[in-house]
């Protein structure tokens, strides 16, 4: 099963907000782990462990997990503006099915359903780091089914 740090880094992709792990584009997007260079960057993260919900095997199988999403520029209003624009584009987002894959499902693993993306809070500024880039914060709570 994929993280949803992972989910929501591919969601982001394909709305267009950030390119994944491509240092030379507009707005570079990562997973876990955020590099120091280049200044203007997003950031996503598991903010728990509630993932690991899949080991429970009771039907239906529900989950919640949380994400954070973090912001990082040089500049106050372009980061704020961004923050917004990449909470609203996961909170549209429609519930879809994520297919096990093949290694998945010899695993035991199953078919995922997303039902939805909610805004939990954000967009926070939490400060500046050391090198005085802005960071803002956000927070997405996602729902979800596993199909067994």
């Amino acid at each position: 099963m994929k993280a949803p740090s992972e989910i929501v880094k591919n969601l982001l992709v394909t709305a267009g907000a950030g390119v994944y792990g491509d240092a030379t584009a507009t707005w570079p997007l990562y997973v876990s782990s955020e590099p120091e260079a280049p200044d203007q960057v997003l950031t996503v993260y598991d903010d728990d462990t509630t993932h690991g919900d899949a080991l429970r095997r009771s039907f239906p199988v529900w989950g919640q997990a949380m994400v954070q999403i973090r912001v990082r520029c040089n500049d106050y209003v372009t980061g704020y503006t961004k923050a917004i624009a990449v909470l609203r584009s996961l909170a549209g987002t429609a519930a879809f099915v994520q297919a096990a894959t093949a290694t998945e499902l010899l695993a035991g693993e199953h078919d995922i359903r997303y039902h939805s993306f909610g805004v939990v809070n954000g967009p926070n500024y939490i400060g500046k780091d050391e090198s005085g880039r802005c960071l803002f914060t956000g927070n997405i709570r996602v729902s979800k089914e596993e199909l067994l």
